[in-house]
């Protein structure tokens, strides 16, 4: 019985604790015409957005902490980029894809 009420535990303990960040983008500049969304808890590189239409005007980064978000104009999370923590952001290029980083210590 002892065995019974220890595995639980033990399963618990190989599951991973991490906070989910979540993106959502958006076909306007005030983060309320929504498009889709993205979420994860690990840095999965960059995220291409190139295949919306409309463009991508903003994204709604919801992050914990620790985590950064960095959008761009190119295809590549290249060109033109807005980065910071969560919040609404916009550009005037649009977003052409984005990444989210863990920031380093």
């Amino acid at each position: 019985m002892q065995l019974l009420s220890i595995l639980p535990i033990a399963a618990l303990a190989g599951t991973s604790l991490a906070v989910n960040w979540n993106v959502t983008v958006y076909t306007d500049t005030k983060c309320t015409e929504y498009k889709s969304f993205f979420t994860g808890n690990q840095s999965y590189g960059c995220f291409s957005l190139e295949s919306f239409t409309p463009e991508i005007q903003s994204i709604r980064a919801e992050l914990p902490e620790g985590w950064t978000f960095d959008g761009a104009s190119g295809g590549a999370c290249d060109y033109f980029h807005t980065s910071g923590g969560s919040g609404c952001w916009t550009q005037g290029q649009g977003f052409k894809s984005f990444q989210v980083l863990q920031s380093q210590n």
